[in-house]
């Protein structure tokens, strides 16, 4: 015996002692698929030695090996074929000693009604129930959904509270400008027969009225302001006038006076001081009278700026007024639909409340199927299962709920046959690592 047939023999009784038997048996049975990992070994060559996971096309590739097809087949048979391809390649009197190992499984999925579905790494030895609790466990409505949909119907109803006092609010303000519109003093608002104001208080009305009649005292005042300006303005004017009468009769004295000099001075008997004195007087006249007659036209200009200022005063009030009412309709469309959209909201959380009340008192009595989506060489097979059936890597678990009517219905824990579907125990495949 040579040296290395010893060592041959000394792995493999060390092989056998660390692995149980069932293990072995079950491993050598167990077909490879894609993301299955792997560990080789080639004792005679430590560098080619790797740990490689199989691929979607359900290959390997190996220095100096090439590309190997791992998809269906053994570890055993991979290690053989590695084996040989290595004496081929190298021309090798003996074939060198090669092991393959699992070191992880491909995932294996949960679907359907379960707390948690998706991928989840595989444990050899995984059953049904397994599977179940390692994807949270079945799905199942808590008491603590429906009070969540309650306290849901709750917030929404305080929500809707706080949009309808703010519509109260907006109607009772556009009520307030179409008053100012109007130029009331009082908003005409029966609290008796509200109508669409209805919930409005009295302390509500009596604010929105305080505001109108301060707005409308301010307006008023200005408008009295004005007012008493083109008063000031005509008495002004009334004044001068009276003055520019006054300086025509004197200017007409002083005309008469200096018609009667000249008629004295045709006979020689004028004074010449005289005449010179009546005529500087007459200019001073005339230039009052002109000086007088420009102050009429600035007192009647600012007449027409004062009318001007009232008039545009007015049009400002109503421009400021429509431009609230308009930001008022706004509103008040913003804020009807925040108030439908809660309405909404209260009507489906106390619909989900109830719904979910039944269901938790339904779900006691609930019970679930199994079914199994396995693909292997000979195409995809599905098997409706018990719940402690083993699960293979790669399987598609789907968990189904079912009321105790059906399942009672075919005779076995789950539907059985009722289902339509055949009934399989799947076998123990799978060792543990």
């Amino acid at each position: 015996m040579t040296i290395q047939d010893v060592r041959r023999f000394l792995f493999g009784v060390l092989l056998c002692a660390a692995v149980p038997i069932s293990f072995q048996a079950a491993a050598a049975d167990y077909k490879l698929g894609p993301q299955d990992k792997v560990r080789i070994k080639v004792y005679e060559w430590p560098a080619l030695s790797d740990d490689l996971a199989v691929g979607d096309d359900g290959t390997l590739a190996l220095p100096l090996v090439g590309t190997l097809k791992a998809d269906g087949i053994s570890v055993a048979d991979l290690a053989k074929e590695i084996s040989s391809r290595l004496q081929k390649k190298e021309n090798l009197r003996e074939p060198p000693y090669v092991s393959v190992d699992i070191l992880q499984y491909r995932p294996f999925y949960v679907l359907g009604d379960v707390q948690q579905p998706g991928e989840y790494a595989y444990r050899p030895g995984t059953r049904i129930l397994t599977a179940l609790s390692i994807a949270g466990g079945p799905y199942r409505v808590s008491d603590f959904q429906a009070l969540r949909a309650e306290r849901d119907a709750i917030l929404s109803r305080g929500s809707l509270n706080i949009y309808e006092g703010k519509r109260r609010a907006l109607l009772l303000r556009l009520a307030r400008l179409e008053s100012e519109t109007r130029e009331l003093a009082i908003i005409e608002v029966n609290l008796k027969e509200p109508g669409e104001l209805a919930g409005v208080t009295s302390a509500e009305l009596a604010r929105e009225t305080s505001i109108l009649t301060a707005r409308k005292t301010a307006f008023d005042n200005q408008k009295a302001s004005l007012h008493a300006q083109v008063e000031t303005y005509a008495q002004e004017i009334g004044g001068l006038e009276a003055r520019i009468e006054s300086l025509q009769k004197q200017q007409k004295s002083v005309q008469r006076e200096l018609e009667a000099g000249r008629i004295l001075e045709e006979k020689g008997l004028a004074l010449m001081p005289r005449q010179a004195t009546l005529d500087r007087l007459s200019a001073q006249i005339e230039g009052d009278q002109r000086d007088v007659e420009v102050l009429i036209t600035r007192a009647r200009q600012s007449i027409i700026q004062t009318e001007l200022a009232l008039a545009k005063a007015t049009d400002d009030r109503k421009k400021d007024i429509a431009t609230e009412i308009q930001q008022v309709l706004a509103e008040l469309v913003e804020v009807q639909s925040e108030i439908a959209t809660h309405e909404e909201l209260i009507r489906e959380a106390e619909l989900s409340g109830a719904a979910v009340r039944g269901v938790v008192a339904d779900q006691r009595s609930m019970r679930f199927r199994y079914q199994i989506v396995r693909e292997d060489s000979t195409g995809v097979h599905k098997f409706q299962v018990d719940d402690d059936a083993r699960v293979e890597p790669g399987d598609v678990i789907s968990v189904e709920r079912v009321a105790p009517e059906s399942g009672s219905a075919g005779g076995s824990r789950l539907g059985g046959s009722g289902s339509g579907m055949a009934h399989w125990r799947a076998p123990p495949v799978v060792p543990s690592r």
